[in-house]
């Protein structure tokens, strides 16, 4: 189950997933604020918000299949060396 502001709180101890969120709302909160600054029409706000979750779940899925493939292959390395 993926939170929008970028927990996952099925995989997070429960002091995490509370502190990772505050820092994407955070992030967010920002991004917005950076981009009135910048003088963006607010017709292209929310699509720029949009993408970059998109980009932080693809890089979040990303990141989570790289780590279970370095761990399945320690694990393949462990059973080599015990045999």
């Amino acid at each position: 189950m993926l939170l929008i502001a970028g927990a996952a709180l099925s995989l997070l101890p429960a002091a995490v997933a509370p502190s990772s969120a505050l820092v994407g709302m955070l992030f967010l909160g920002l991004l917005s604020n950076v981009l009135v600054m910048l003088n963006v029409a607010t017709f292209w706000h929310e699509p720029i918000n949009g993408a970059v979750l998109l980009l932080a779940i693809t890089l979040d899925i990303l990141v989570w299949r790289w780590h279970d493939s370095r761990r399945s292959y320690a694990a393949l390395a462990r059973s080599v060396i015990q045999a």
